[in-house]
């Protein structure tokens, strides 16, 4: 990732694929202090990436300058099984256990979420009962509370599989304890019986459910980035942006540069379709039809498709963030061309790594 192309990821503002961790002035005046404890990672910025045969990827970036971070920077590679001493080793230090662990803590539970999504991760950090000022996460009170009570309602009709089939509508007070009880996710005592009933390994329940309340979520942000990613497609396929005696080459490596963002934009729109329509048509067939089967099966493929979605989103967040920035630019300009080409180059390595493991 070229520092343009970071540079204009970071200016995004709140994104799912770059969580700034580092201290600032609020709009209201007030002082965020830094998101992790130790002093050498007061100013690190994470970056989720969709690079690599090994999927969705963290990276964990400290610049060199705090002010400026298109000056450069080092990074390391975060994965959800961190320890002190890798840490150790990347600063060529030893670390205060008693301020670190807390930190790779931290760590652990970004590179373990799959979006940098403002609600997924304040939700991921409230599961983990991992304590942070939450102003971080760039979501307000009244939004988690209304996201939360959306989701919840996809659960009701879940929770009340738990409810004997006599159960009439004055019991709505336990079947709103029911559905709690499904989006904490914390009594086993309940859960048993209830991931016995969709044949979920009693070691993958709660992953599971988590996963598939995930992928809820994720479809109110497909959702949410359809009007910006037809703008994008159509900027993909319009005639190239340049005047009267545009150098062919130009044009040329203009359109080179477009052809891999286009096919990845386009592959990564149509998985995330793909998995929508399995998640909703087999809850249809549930709740229509009162038919478990096709849920059941679908909740193999749950933890799966939550991670396929992070991926699917960090590719369509960076194009969209990329573009929005281009637009702002005169048409065919050198920082424009700039953007593309490195996006292209990040596409093309992810599309060549693709046909390697194929």
């Amino acid at each position: 990732m070229s520092a343009a192309q970071l540079k204009v990821l970071l200016s995004s503002g709140s994104s799912s694929i770059v969580f700034d961790a580092r201290p600032t002035q609020l709009a209201d005046g007030s002082q965020r202090g830094p998101f992790f404890r130790h002093s050498l990672l007061k100013n690190a910025i994470v970056i989720k990436t969709g690079e690599g045969q090994t999927g969705l990827r963290t990276r964990l970036f400290l610049p060199f300058d705090s002010t400026n971070t298109t000056r450069g920077g080092m990074s390391m590679m975060c994965g959800t099984e961190m320890s002190r001493s890798e840490l150790e080793t990347f600063f060529n230090a030893k670390l205060d256990p008693a301020t670190i662990d807390a930190d790779v803590k931290k760590i652990e539970i970004l590179a373990r979420t799959p979006s940098f999504a403002p609600f997924l991760l304040r939700d991921a950090f409230e599961r983990a009962r991992v304590e942070v000022d939450v102003r971080h996460f760039q979501v307000s009170d009244a939004e988690v509370r209304d996201l939360k009570e959306n989701l919840k309602a996809k659960l009701k009709p879940l929770a009340a599989m738990a409810l004997p089939s006599s159960a009439s509508s004055v019991e709505g007070a336990k079947l709103d304890m029911l559905v709690n009880k499904l989006w904490d996710l914390n009594d086993p005592a309940f859960l048993a019986p209830f991931a016995q009933a969709l044949k979920i390994a009693e070691c993958d329940t709660v992953s599971t459910l988590y996963a598939w309340i995930g992928v809820s979520y994720f479809n109110r942000e497909f959702t949410k980035r359809q009007t910006g990613l037809r703008a994008f497609a159509e900027w993909l396929v319009s005639k190239p942006p340049f005047g009267p005696g545009a150098r062919e080459e130009i044009i040329m490596q203009f359109e080179s540069d477009r052809k891999p963002v286009r096919e990845r934009v386009r592959s990564s729109w149509t998985a995330a379709g793909g998995i929508f329509d399995r998640f909703n048509s087999s809850y249809n067939k549930l709740i229509q039809d009162s038919d478990a089967k096709l849920f059941i099966e679908y909740l193999l493929r749950a933890q799966a498709d939550f991670l396929a979605l992070g991926t699917h989103l960090a590719f369509i967040e960076q194009s969209l963030c990329v573009h929005n920035a281009i637009a702002k630019e005169p048409k065919g300009s050198q920082f424009s061309l700039e953007l593309l080409r490195d996006l292209s180059v990040s596409m093309r390595v992810q599309s060549d790594q693709n046909q390697a493991a194929a």
